[in-house]
């Protein structure tokens, strides 16, 4: 009898935690994504604030106005400054 008892309780053990590190996966994957989530909108949340994007607009016309004053023409400033905000995109 006592080996009965101590058989089940040792397959108890067993299966308890087999069922937690098959729900652990689930659980860590739902935590990640929530957090990545949350990661997600706060950045769209920065990146759309009026402050953020008059900051980078005003970088842009520098950078363009810049490459104009050392003798690019429209033209060619216009295609280093895409390149480079696309360079920026990309990373």
């Amino acid at each position: 009898m006592k080996n009965i008892i101590l058989t089940s309780a040792m397959m108890l053990a067993l299966f308890t935690s087999f069922s937690q590190a098959q729900q652990s996966p689930n659980f860590l994957y739902d935590s990640l994504s929530d957090k990545l989530s949350d990661q997600l909108k706060a950045t769209l949340k920065v990146m759309n604030d009026p402050e953020i994007v008059a900051a980078n607009a005003a970088y842009i016309k520098s950078l363009y106005d810049a490459l104009i004053k050392q003798g690019f023409t429209k033209e060619e400033a216009l295609t280093l400054v895409s390149a480079s905000l696309s360079a920026q995109k990309n990373h």
